[in-house]
């Protein structure tokens, strides 16, 4: 990388850690279902079933509409609304039209969701909460650092499959987004530790932790 790119690039991750505990957001509101798995029941009422409630796909604010290190945090924070329902649910969709064809991290999130619910499997109790966000103005991008809290959850590649449990951690993501004919979309998503054998210089630890004996997306 060159020299002004790498200094310019450490520059916004160093303001970007002071940041921190400056200003920050509230954690996500888990629905029901993600703080407490509950097996799947039916009720016969007169020899019918009552089937259950869809799942919503989570709709951007209209606080996102302007091209703003503000509107793009609202994006971010939305983002991780959709990986999240993806976990949940299986359904990509929203989050792939969310993702620029250059976000290699965006598209390993939603392969391995994807991997998991074609063959069966599935995966329970995931939830990744933002409890911190802070997004910067950065060239023709908006860049944030993003704290994120993930609960312990399951993992199976199919439905005959040993489940691979995943314990609860945290993560320090680095997110780029840019706008597209007038919608946002993520153009990079990363783990901050994943940086540092390219030299960048933050206040994370030098070597990154160690990862789970399996876990998809960004761990």
């Amino acid at each position: 990388m060159p020299l002004r790119l790498r200094s310019s690039f450490t520059l916004v991750l160093a303001v970007l850690v002071v940041s921190l505990y400056a200003a920050g957001c509230g954690p996500q509101e888990r629905p029901a279902s993600a703080q407490t798995p509950t097996p799947t029941t039916t009720v016969a009422r007169a020899s019918t079933e009552l089937a259950e409630p869809a799942v919503l796909v989570p709709t951007l604010s209209r606080a996102a509409d302007e091209f703003t290190a503000a509107a793009a945090q609202v994006f971010f924070e939305h983002y991780y609304r959709l990986i999240n329902h993806a976990a949940r649910t299986g359904d990509t969709r929203p989050l792939r039209q969310a993702s620029a064809a250059e976000c290699r991290g965006c598209d390993n999130v939603a392969d391995q969701i994807d991997r998991a619910y074609k063959t069966d499997g599935g995966i329970t109790g995931f939830w990744w909460d933002p409890y911190y966000t802070h997004a910067m103005d950065e060239q023709d991008y908006k860049v944030a650092a993003a704290d994120i809290e993930a609960d312990a959850y399951t993992y199976r590649r199919s439905a005959d499959a040993k489940p691979n449990r995943v314990r609860k951690t945290e993560h320090h993501h680095l997110l780029r987004a840019r706008r597209y004919d007038g919608r946002w979309r993520m153009i990079f998503l990363s783990d901050q530790a994943a940086l540092m054998p390219d030299g960048y210089d933050t206040d994370f630890p030098m070597k990154a932790p160690p990862r789970p004996r399996f876990s998809p997306l960004l761990s």
